[in-house]
């Protein structure tokens, strides 16, 4: 078969689209992977916070990576502010928010003042809740997008990997039910959030087949309940923190039965480092 001089002019044209196309999409490519493969190089930095009454906020950055679970208390907006600033936090990628109690979704007002917040993730709750409701107004009217999960929903991030894990039940007579599960892997190394997590949403917990927990985030600051015993001893964490200053005995023993190395926040805040094969613990300086 002949091409004429028309015929190879088209071909011609229609290479160079080709390739043009080619050049743009590999540019893409580099753009937008550069920095989530430079991010993945880093190490996981976990920081458990000190609070004033106990409450629950937890940063976890990878480079510009970061994920924020629960903000505490209205008391402890300031600090924890001040905290986020100075670990150079611009973005928050995820804001998990793991029950609407006023000691884990106290911040989240002045985080969405100061920060670019891309997305949330919080659970389904469908009672009357003022400051809920008035959150949920700050949310729509910043046009920031959120999960309510109902089923186990999977987040990447860098080398970060999120699941989540929702309440299996839509009505809960406690609120702390509602809480969400958070688990960080990151490589070989587990970090496990359950909120507040009382008996009945812990006995749904014991139904995910977990894989070996490094860090625990001790369910409800330490407080018993009838599967506190069940669920630490399915789990068997390695290391635990408390957002308080002690454990209920049930839940002490609990632990140093597996045994687990225990840390409280009430000291001071803690920071945790993963290189994805172990972690290193460290009380942070004030």
């Amino acid at each position: 078969m002949t091409i004429k001089g028309e015929g190879w002019k088209k071909i011609w044209f229609v290479a160079k689209i080709i390739l043009f196309l080619s050049i743009l999409g590999g540019a893409f490519v580099a753009v937008r992977f550069k920095d989530t493969f430079t991010d993945r190089e880093e190490p996981v930095d976990v920081y458990f916070l000190s609070t004033e009454n106990d409450a629950n906020t937890t940063l976890i950055q990878q480079g510009a990576n970061t994920v924020l679970i629960d903000t505490g208390e209205e008391t402890d907006q300031e600090m924890l502010i001040h905290f986020l600033k100075e670990k150079q936090v611009e973005q928050i990628d995820y804001l998990i928010l793991t029950h609407p109690d006023k000691d884990h979704i106290g911040g989240v007002p002045e985080v969405l003042k100061e920060f670019s917040v891309e997305h949330v993730i919080m659970p389904y709750y469908d009672k009357e809740h003022e400051e809920l409701n008035q959150l949920n107004q700050q949310l729509a009217s910043l046009d920031i997008p959120v999960t309510y999960p109902n089923r186990p929903r999977n987040f990447a991030l860098g080398a970060i990997r999120l699941t989540i894990y929702p309440p299996l039940e839509r009505h809960y007579k406690k609120d702390n039910n509602y809480s969400l599960a958070t688990l960080l892997r990151h490589e070989e190394v587990n970090f496990l959030f359950v909120g507040d997590s009382e008996s009945k949403r812990l006995q749904e917990l014991m139904q995910v087949n977990w894989p070996s927990i490094n860090v625990y985030l001790v369910a409800h600051h330490g407080r018993a309940n009838l599967s506190s015993q069940s669920f630490i001893e399915q789990i068997k964490p390695k290391i635990t923190v408390t957002t308080s200053d002690s454990n209920d005995q049930e839940v002490q023993d609990a632990l140093e039965a597996v045994p687990s190395e225990m840390y409280f926040t009430a000291p001071g805040s803690l920071h945790m480092q993963s290189d994805g094969e172990s972690v290193v613990v460290e009380r942070e300086k004030e």
